[in-house]
């Protein structure tokens, strides 16, 4: 009778097990997939709120009105906090690839609406001034060409230009980094190619063409470089003369071509910040031009550049980013050659770089730029405390 009971039991020493162990493994699919259905939930909500972030559902009342009866508000700390603490959580496998692609942006985010603080509170002023309209009194952009656009008293504009960087007194932080560009330029005065050509250049027209330049020669600056060897001194304001040259010339004929093809083109990051601030010229230590057209229109710029080399309007080389990015550069040459003067036209649709939101740049408004006339945003203070802070004295650490 015993061994007959041993016979029953052996076996369901081996089949307890084994159904344990399929148990188990039932209980971890149907928990995996539970953690799989939250994740996609979680990853529905985070698009939604990325959508709207972006701004691509802020007309969407009806979206919106969703949302917040869902307790999402579009920049709801609480929800992004939660969201991604729950991601992080262990074996939410989709939630944790979730959060490795989407931190970065969220941390973006954060760090732009901290950028934003105050910012909505930036008043405008009365800069550029107003300038003549001529015969063409009404208010009109793109009616064919700059020369229908407004013009600024060329003396008074140098007098004020000459007399903001010949007071210039930077400070020392600022002046450390100068020295660095100082001494970068006479390490490779007669190392470059590009510069083969500077000591023998005139730039006696600089005090008029690129009056900003001067800088380099003011008292404060010849006192702050490593030594007072008169030759050295003059390398910067040299190098600064002949490039600014090259580089109000590519913008003029680049705005030229693009502003007849009605294609909208306006200043940017630092040369918005050297025009606002330096009275309608570039920063002494700025080495190109930034402006920025929006994305929709890359075809037509790339038509309107293509039609200008042809007709000679634009004597310049350009080409398409080698990296890939959504910009072209625009060489001073008609030969790209490294470390030419030249112009990045960077293109935006108003929602990615909260600098560029095209309630702040639109409608465009004509500014001084040297001796003519170009266009920039219509919010430029706004603009340039979202991008720089406190823009209006140059930053120790940016160089701007």
């Amino acid at each position: 009778g015993t061994q007959g009971k041993m016979k029953w039991v052996r076996p369901l020493m081996y089949i307890i097990p084994v159904l344990v162990v399929v148990e188990l493994v039932f209980v971890r699919m149907r928990m995996v997939d539970t953690q799989r259905g939250e994740a996609q939930h979680m990853a529905s909500e985070l698009l939604l709120w990325k959508q709207t972030a972006r701004g691509f559902l802020d007309d969407d009342k009806a979206t919106l009105r969703s949302m917040k009866a869902r307790g999402l508000s579009p920049l709801h700390k609480a929800f992004i906090e939660r969201l991604m603490s729950d991601s992080e959580g262990e074996g939410v496998h989709g939630a944790r690839i979730l959060s490795n692609a989407d931190k970065e942006l969220l941390e973006e985010e954060e760090m732009k609406e901290e950028e934003m603080k105050g910012s909505e509170d930036v008043q405008e002023d009365d800069w550029p001034p107003p300038g003549d309209w001529g015969e063409n009194k009404e208010h009109k952009l793109f009616t064919g060409s700059l020369e229908d656009l407004p013009k600024w008293d060329a003396e008074t504009r140098h007098t004020d230009i000459k007399e903001y960087y010949m007071g210039l007194e930077p400070s020392q932080g600022l002046r450390k980094q100068l020295q660095k560009v100082v001494r970068k330029v006479w390490k490779n005065w007669d190392k470059k190619d590009i510069w083969a050509s500077y000591p023998s250049e005139d730039i006696s027209d600089c005090p008029k063409l690129t009056p900003e330049c001067l800088f380099w020669t003011t008292r404060t600056m010849n006192t702050s470089v490593p030594d007072s060897d008169a030759t050295n001194s003059d390398k910067n304001y040299r190098k600064c003369c002949i490039e600014h040259r090259k580089m109000r010339a590519v913008t003029q004929n680049t705005f030229n071509v693009l502003y007849k093809a009605n294609i909208p083109m306006w200043l940017g990051d630092g040369t918005l910040l050297g025009t606002r601030r330096g009275h309608g010229t570039v920063i002494p230590w700025d080495t190109d031009i930034d402006v920025f057209g929006k994305k929709e229109d890359k075809a037509r710029i790339i038509q309107a550049l293509k039609d200008g080399v042809a007709s000679g309007e634009l004597p310049h080389a350009w080409e398409k980013d080698r990296h890939g990015r959504n910009m072209f550069w625009v060489y001073y040459s008609k030969k790209k050659m490294a470390g030419d003067s030249h112009l990045e036209i960077w293109l935006t649709d108003g929602k990615k770089e909260r600098r560029n939101n095209f309630d702040l740049v639109f409608p465009l408004q004509p500014c001084p730029f040297y001796d003519f006339t170009v266009l920039c945003p219509q919010k430029i203070n706004a603009i340039l405390t979202i991008a720089y802070g406190n823009w209006r004295n140059p930053d120790k650490e940016k160089k701007v």
